[in-house]
């Protein structure tokens, strides 16, 4: 029986190695935007400015990693369901057929 796991697990690490290069790229634009502006406006505005816009970023891709996140669970809940066995269903009077024995009782 073949799933295809490592193939669907291997396309969701690429498309979050994509994102975080996302990730880093934006954050350096941040700090490349603001790093220029030191002669024009306060440190204080500045450690603001770069701090919010960072903030941002990491508000985003913390709901872009919970979605990779989600989905990994469901391929790996899916494999889980093909390859493990299904439980068998035990019949009315198990629990009762399991005290016997236990007490000795025939």
């Amino acid at each position: 029986m073949k799933i295809g796991l490592k193939a669907k697990i291997e396309a969701i690490i690429t498309g979050y190695k994509a994102s975080f290069e996302t990730q880093v790229k934006e954050i350096k634009q941040v700090i490349d935007e603001w790093k220029d502006q030191v002669d024009k406006f306060k440190l204080e505005y500045i450690k603001e400015q770069i701090s919010s816009g960072l903030s941002e970023i990491s508000e985003n891709y913390s709901k872009v990693n919970k979605v990779y996140n989600q989905k990994l669970k469901a391929v790996i809940a899916d494999a889980k369901a093909q390859i493990l066995p299904k439980e068998v269903a035990k019949p009315a009077d198990y629990t009762a057929k399991v005290w016997i024995k236990k007490m000795g009782i025939h």
